[in-house]
């Protein structure tokens, strides 16, 4: 079944949508991953929280899109699945890549966790039955920015430190 084609404000509209999307994926993979973290005895217990959010600024949102708008003027695909086409490439060599970076320790901050690297975003707390909580409350950014030689932009997650970009 053939698609219409998207016009260049829905397409647009998609990128957004597309960036939403992912920015709650992303939120939902770190606390997936604090959960898997958590550990429990029958004496003691040992538990991981994040209360931030996972969020992207202008910028990126500039950066996808044009890089859309450009490789969709630029295409040869028909019939309007050029943006999504070009939104699922982006996905799979980009997005994925970089999702699957996000738990991992950084090499640059020693191994650190994205979440962990400050401490001023990280409050533990001992209740009366040595049960630990550690909450974190850092927020994340997802930058995309453009290629310097035209090709796929790049992303990557980063602390926020007062916005997104």
């Amino acid at each position: 079944m053939p698609f219409r084609e998207l016009c260049a404000e829905e397409l647009s509209q998609a990128v957004a949508k597309y960036l939403q999307r992912e920015c709650d994926a992303a939120a939902a993979r770190v606390r997936a991953h604090l959960q898997r973290k958590r550990r429990g005895s029958a004496t003691s217990a040992l538990e991981y929280r994040w209360t931030g959010v996972v969020r992207h600024g202008p910028e990126a949102l500039g950066a996808l899109d044009q890089h859309v708008a450009e490789a969709v003027a630029s295409s040869r695909l028909v019939g309007g699945r050029q943006g999504a086409w070009l939104l699922a490439n982006f996905h799979q060599s980009t997005m994925r890549p970089a999702m699957q970076t996000l738990t991992v320790g950084d090499a640059a901050e020693g191994g650190r966790e994205l979440l962990a690297a400050d401490q001023r975003f990280v409050r533990r707390e001992v209740s009366v039955w040595n049960s630990t909580t550690i909450t974190y409350t850092a927020e994340i950014c997802l930058e995309i920015a453009p290629d310097a030689g035209g090709g796929t932009p790049r992303v990557r997650f980063v602390r926020m430190e007062h916005m997104c970009r």
